[in-house]
């Protein structure tokens, strides 16, 4: 067998096989990225499901009666407004 006869089959080869190689390639390659992207969503539903049961559990603590945020918050007010009076009726007259 002669080195001629192996022209064409290097020339086959070069046609075929890089094209179908360079393919396998990339398409391995999204499947590697669609892969880690869907470990990143599923992990972000996980973190987003933890956010969600944290906010409900926040909004039934504002929202509910026993915990009286309102009444705290009005109590603070009525005792600024109480110093604010008392520190008004203790300057001085501005009558001669």
């Amino acid at each position: 067998m002669s080195v001629w006869a192996l022209i064409p089959i290097l020339g086959i080869f070069a046609v075929f096989g890089v094209p179908a190689y360079l393919f396998k390639r990339y398409f391995d390659l999204k499947e590697r990225q669609l892969r880690q992207q869907n470990a990143d969503d599923a992990e972000m539903r996980k973190e987003l499901a933890a956010l969600k049961s944290r906010v409900q559990v926040l909004e039934s603590i504002v929202v509910d009666g026993d915990y009286e945020l309102n009444r705290k918050l009005g109590a603070l007010d009525e005792g600024k407004g109480k110093s604010e009076s008392r520190a008004l009726s203790k300057l001085p007259d501005d009558k001669p």
